[in-house]
């Protein structure tokens, strides 16, 4: 597992091959997919959520004083596939604790509407 820290937010990339790619040069770039993550504080998650950029997301919520441990669980290449599977994460977590993770406004993920 890699780890980056980026100020208060840890980010940690269970699969680096999915998280980066080799450019035409032979160097690290971000790989253009989507990404399901869970943000967490004190062993307990506190939002799921997806983003195509994983550090511009940890530096967001950074800035939105929720700190703790980004973990990126899987990689997705399209954006349906994303939503799918953070949908059904959030829906576990329901389950088993009978609410939202903490930071989590809505019950499919996605934006307030």
């Amino acid at each position: 597992m890699n780890i980056k820290k980026l100020g208060h937010v840890v980010l940690r990339v269970r699969d680096l091959a999915s998280f980066t790619q080799l450019n035409h040069r032979g160097a690290l770039a971000m790989a253009r997919r989507h990404y399901v993550y869970s943000l967490r504080r004190t062993g307990r998650t506190t939002y799921i959520g997806k983003t195509t950029n994983p550090r511009r997301r940890a530096a967001q919520h950074r800035r939105d004083g929720k700190t703790g441990s980004m973990t990126v669980e899987r990689s997705f290449s399209s954006d349906r596939a994303a939503r799918r599977s953070e949908a059904s994460r959030l829906f576990n977590f329901r389950r088993k604790h009978g609410r939202n993770p903490r930071h989590n406004k809505t019950d499919s993920g996605g934006w307030l509407r």
